[in-house]
């Protein structure tokens, strides 16, 4: 379960559920609830902890499958500092980057489609 890989991460960066759960923004016990539940976690979740985490494998996380530590970026870029607008030549340079991260976030919920999809062709899920 998602939840389980998740719980691993927390682990791997030395977190509590709780420390995470405030980084993230979600409600007090979520993380704790879906463990006990076995509970699927949302996917705006997953997007949070992507972009909290992007070493963090997007196929190891939905899946299971390969490695925790992605090989390369998972597309979410968490180090980009918010542009200085007097040092930027132009207002073209701040949408270029608002476009550049835009395209990745698709990119990055793209994969997270596909993946689910594997997902339900896997368990041959009906929808």
């Amino acid at each position: 379960m998602t939840i389980d890989r998740i719980l691993k991460v927390i682990d791997f960066y030395g977190l509590t559920k709780s420390s995470l759960e405030r980084e993230l923004a979600l409600s007090n016990g979520y993380l704790g609830k879906m463990a006990s539940r076995n509970g699927d976690v949302g996917v705006k979740v997953i997007e949070k902890i992507l972009y909290k985490f992007p070493d963090i494998s997007l196929t190891w996380l939905i899946t299971g499958e390969g490695n925790m530590l992605a090989e390369k970026s998972n597309g979410f870029d968490n180090t980009a500092k918010e542009p200085v607008v007097e040092y930027l030549p132009a207002k073209t340079s701040i949408k270029c980057e608002q476009c550049q991260l835009r395209e990745r976030l698709l990119e990055a919920k793209e994969e997270t489609i596909q993946a689910l999809r594997a997902i339900i062709r896997a368990n041959n899920i009906k929808i």
